[in-house]
């Protein structure tokens, strides 16, 4: 388990905002989550200093409308089976390498799993992040593999390989309705404080990008 918090300030940091509310786990296609500033699925707001889980959820918890299955941990939203040519098995290998950490040779976590799959950590920013930005529960929308599986939707992915933590045909989290959804109000140019937690038992990389608030 990993534990990360950091310092953002200034206008551009205040744009990344409307994200950071959403629980950002698409950003890196595994098994993360911001913890702080409270996401959607976050009804409790319990504040950072008092965070030591990433189990986050509401009362009552809300479920996903696709599968029923309660929405508790923060980890839930990405995006499986993403490689930087695109997403399904079939993209496995396929794209170009543009992060040279991919390629070096003495990293014992890589193994030559980055420029042979390419994952990814082999071209940040280029793999396709499902759930317009926001993730999807479990991380496979049209199942796994992708395009071929006729099982109902919560099945867990990986019965033709080991299992991965992931599952099949959840919902974006633009379609949840998250009632008791808070809202953080931060003063432009400000300093502050947020968490992200990683759980994946692979490495790998995060970003934080900026996703602009519709107009209102």
């Amino acid at each position: 388990k990993q534990w990360y918090q950091r310092r953002v300030h200034g206008e551009q940091q205040q744009v990344m905002l409307s994200l950071l509310l959403v629980s950002v786990v698409p950003l890196v296609a595994g098994h993360a989550g911001m913890l702080w500033p409270p996401a959607w699925q976050d009804g409790k707001g319990v504040p950072l200093n008092k965070i030591n889980t990433y189990q986050v959820y509401s009362d009552p918890v809300v479920k996903d409308p696709a599968s029923g299955k309660p929405i508790k941990s923060i980890k839930t939203w990405l995006t499986d089976q993403a490689y930087v040519g695109g997403h399904g098995d079939q993209f496995f290998g396929v794209g170009d390498i543009t992060n040279p950490e991919c390629l070096k040779q003495n990293y014992e976590w890589n193994m030559g799993k980055c420029p042979l799959e390419k994952t990814p950590w082999a071209a940040p920013g280029r793999a396709p992040s499902l759930g317009g930005g926001c993730g999807i529960f479990g991380g496979n929308p049209y199942g796994c593999p992708s395009g071929n599986d006729t099982r109902a939707p919560g099945s867990v992915c990986g019965q033709f390989t080991r299992p991965r933590g992931t599952f099949a045909f959840g919902s974006s989290a633009l379609d949840v309705d998250f009632p008791q959804a808070l809202t953080t109000e931060w003063a432009l140019g400000s300093w502050q404080d947020v968490a992200w937690v990683g759980k994946g038992g692979h490495w790998g990389g995060y970003t934080y990008r900026l996703c602009r608030m519709p107009a209102e």
